[in-house]
């Protein structure tokens, strides 16, 4: 996606638009989920979405 930063050092590369951790599990802040790990969105998913950060399969996780 044009414009967006590719994710760089402990951020997962499947991921843009926000630093999302390599972890065990990762959730949404403010979501339902449990982590141990959480990353504020939006993500946007450029490859595969390994910790389900896009419940609605549109490429855009943890929306508000």
């Amino acid at each position: 996606m044009a414009g967006f930063k590719q994710n760089t050092g402990d951020c997962d590369p499947n991921y843009s638009g926000a630093c999302v951790p390599i972890a065990r599990d990762v959730d949404c802040a403010g979501g339902s989920g449990n982590g141990p790990a959480y990353v504020s969105g939006p993500v946007y998913v450029i490859g595969k979405d390994i910790y389900d950060l896009d419940r609605d399969g549109d490429g855009i996780g943890c929306q508000s």
